[in-house]
């Protein structure tokens, strides 16, 4: 059953992103708190402990009100697996992490209804702004969203990028753009300030241990991110 809003929740203008729930019970805590995207994790090819099976994916896809915007977050590439998956969650949106090809993309765009939200990852390093944004403009003409993302090994890695590289890709661009990698509470003013981003997306920024988010946590980033 989908429930409201707690009374006195104000949309904000710089949209919040909380991924890598692992409990029904935790994703209606955190969407109490006045997040505007709620991310679960399905079928990836790395080790996180914020994945679920796609039976508590289901509860917790259940549980997210109306005013919130779900996101399966996945790895999968296949159009009929990404179906299933479409079909049993009826998510608003699933972001696909692998970085699938443009010409994958523009498939499962033209045969899948839910919106989908493409990632570009760039390094902790990477300064070649010209080739980012030639890539993030073909991509974003493609999916809905575009999620700027941290390259690292593993999912949570916990390390921002160059910011002023992003900032120039969400000028370049009219698809809203998600900002993501390394984001916490103490850092989210400064990112919003530099990138003015649709969206500030977090997940290991606001736990208290490795796939438990901190209610507190959320809050302040929350609070942050929206001043």
């Amino acid at each position: 059953m989908f429930k409201e809003r707690s009374e006195g929740w104000v949309e904000s203008m710089v949209k919040v992103k909380v991924c890598g729930l692992t409990s029904a019970e935790e994703a209606e805590m955190v969407c109490d708190l006045g997040v505007d995207f709620l991310g679960v994790i399905n079928q990836v090819d790395v080790s996180t402990p914020r994945e679920v099976d796609m039976a508590k994916a289901e509860d917790i896809i259940e549980t997210v009100p109306k005013d919130v915007k779900s996101v399966i977050i996945t790895m999968v590439e296949e159009l009929e697996k990404l179906k299933i998956m479409e079909k049993k969650f009826d998510p608003d949106y699933i972001q696909l992490h692998s970085e699938p090809s443009e010409s994958q993309l523009k498939n499962l765009k033209k045969n899948i209804e839910t919106g989908i939200i493409g990632v570009l990852s760039i390094s902790s390093n990477h300064n070649d702004s010209e080739q980012l944004i030639s890539k993030a403009k073909r991509r974003a003409e493609i999916v809905d969203l575009l999620l700027l993302d941290t390259e690292g090994p593993h999912e949570g890695y916990r390390m921002t990028h160059n910011w002023d590289i992003s900032s120039k890709i969400v000028n370049s661009l009219e698809t809203e753009v998600i900002l993501a990698g390394g984001l916490t509470s103490a850092n989210v003013e400064e990112a919003v300030e530099t990138v003015d981003p649709y969206a500030v997306d977090v997940a290991s920024g606001v736990e208290s241990k490795p796939g438990k988010k901190s209610l507190k946590l959320v809050k302040e980033f929350i609070e942050r991110g929206e001043n």
